[in-house]
């Protein structure tokens, strides 16, 4: 097999940093200006509105906004930090899981996954070799699958691909 080309473009005023994480552990984003006064925002698909500290977030109103538990359902979501002199980058969420293949090549088996869990219905699960054999009915929001891969799905079950 020959090995794919990969490009990486840089980030563009106005795009949002994207931020890959898996399901339920914790991440954090900082706001790298200078001030008194920070509000963490969240956009959630239809505008940016501030957030509080509760189950998902503390530091709402500092610097350094922590989020913890997140479920994969927050994909997309995207936060920006305000103070009195200036808006930080947004950042968006991506929830992926790579293949690792550490114990075999069945799908169902957490241990094969990076995240220790399987991808869901939100979530990018990320081939870059191996053989995987699918023995269940899945989920996921986007399957990427490198040159080289062996991918199987067993009768009777479905591989659903959300986008």
């Amino acid at each position: 097999c020959m090995a794919g080309n990969i490009s990486i473009l840089q980030n563009q005023i106005g795009y949002p940093v994207e931020k890959e994480i898996c399901s339920g552990p914790s991440t954090s984003f900082s706001c790298n200006t200078a001030s008194m006064n920070y509000q963490w925002k969240v956009n959630t698909g239809n505008d940016f509105v501030n957030i509080s500290d509760g189950a998902y977030y503390t530091g709402a109103s500092t610097n350094n906004l922590a989020l913890s538990g997140i479920p994969s359902s927050f994909y997309g979501y995207q936060y920006e930090c305000i103070t009195d002199t200036d808006t930080s980058d947004v950042y968006k969420l991506v929830f992926s899981n790579v293949w690792t293949g550490a114990v075999n090549s069945t799908w169902e088996n957490g241990a094969n996954w990076s995240c220790g869990n399987l991808p869901d219905a939100n979530t990018d699960a990320i081939v870059n070799s191996g053989s995987v054999v699918l023995n269940s009915n899945v989920t996921v929001r986007i399957l990427y699958l490198a040159n080289c891969v062996t991918f199987s799905v067993n009768p009777r079950y479905t591989l659903t691909i959300n986008h």
